[in-house]
């Protein structure tokens, strides 16, 4: 699957290219490796002023694992609806739009992220929409400098994206509430605003009869990233007095950001692989 795609400014910004661009880091993910996720929000968090929400490696790992899944529900989409699919939608919006404008957006969401920098144009659409989303979601606030698509030009970026959810707002829905395509990825925040681990939990929830078997694989990684999350929320709160920043994000730090120095040798959060033994559908 397709890791959370960082941007060209953040790299730069934070001098992340030791941590996301080798080929052992992308091929671990970010889900998957605690330790890389946490140099990256370790170096976030170097540059965050007293008062502003910290950044913290188990939402990093949710919001990658967030977008995995959203790769898994266009790709069920397309075989549920097949006009869904990405290479039709492509079309759609080079016809409402011009292809030229949507040429030029896309070819810009390749050059400021450079996973998908040679990936096709259909391919390019769906990472755009999915890089939209994690900037739309109020819990990935803490994040965002790492996924931001402003550099795209947000008035044509946003012209893109108004031209998916219109095309796809023709088709038969595909969600277990009668959801679009855009209606289901945006479906998590909306039911959690300010809990990376409760938009997790609301996707185990909900979208086990539309993923089956392909969202019990990733249940593991799932239980992983909330076990972090809750972990680094309850340090939070022993340290500062509580976590959250008001409702923008679940954790955000009350004070300075928590120093993160030395994490790398603090054992990997424990799994509760009974539970995803003992589960074959969400509940």
């Amino acid at each position: 699957m397709r890791a959370l795609p960082i941007s060209r400014t953040a790299r730069r910004r934070f001098a992340l290219d030791a941590a996301v661009a080798t080929p052992a880091a992308r091929t671990s993910r970010l889900a998957a490796n605690v330790t890389a996720a946490r140099k990256v929000t370790a170096a976030v968090n170097a540059t965050r002023k007293a008062g502003e929400p910290s950044a913290q490696a188990g939402e990093l790992a949710a919001l990658e694992l967030l977008h995995e899944i959203f790769h898994l529900v266009v790709e069920k989409a397309a075989a549920l609806v097949p006009a869904t699919a990405m290479d039709e939608t492509t079309t759609a919006v080079e016809q409402a739009l011009g292809p030229a404008v949507a040429t030029g957006v896309l070819d810009a969401v390749g050059g400021e992220f450079p996973d998908v920098e040679d990936r096709p144009t259909p391919v390019r659409l769906e990472e755009l929409l999915l890089i939209r989303v994690a900037n739309e979601n109020p819990a990935a606030r803490p994040l965002r400098a790492l996924v931001d698509d402003a550099p795209l030009s947000p008035k044509a970026r946003d012209a893109v994206v108004a031209a998916v959810e219109a095309y796809e707002a023709t088709l038969p829905p595909i969600g277990p509430n009668g959801e679009t395509l855009v209606e289901l990825l945006r479906a998590p925040a909306r039911a959690h605003p300010t809990s990376l681990a409760g938009q997790l939990r609301y996707v185990r929830d909900n979208w086990g009869d539309l993923l089956g078997d392909a969202l019990d694989e990733l249940l593991a990684r799932m239980l992983l990233a909330i076990d972090v999350i809750t972990q680094e929320e309850r340090g939070l709160h022993l340290r500062f007095g509580g976590g959250g920043d008001g409702g923008a994000g679940a954790f955000g730090g009350g004070g300075e950001a928590p120093s993160l120095v030395g994490l790398d040798a603090e054992p990997e959060p424990t799994i509760y692989v009974p539970y995803a033994q003992n589960r074959s559908t969400p509940q």
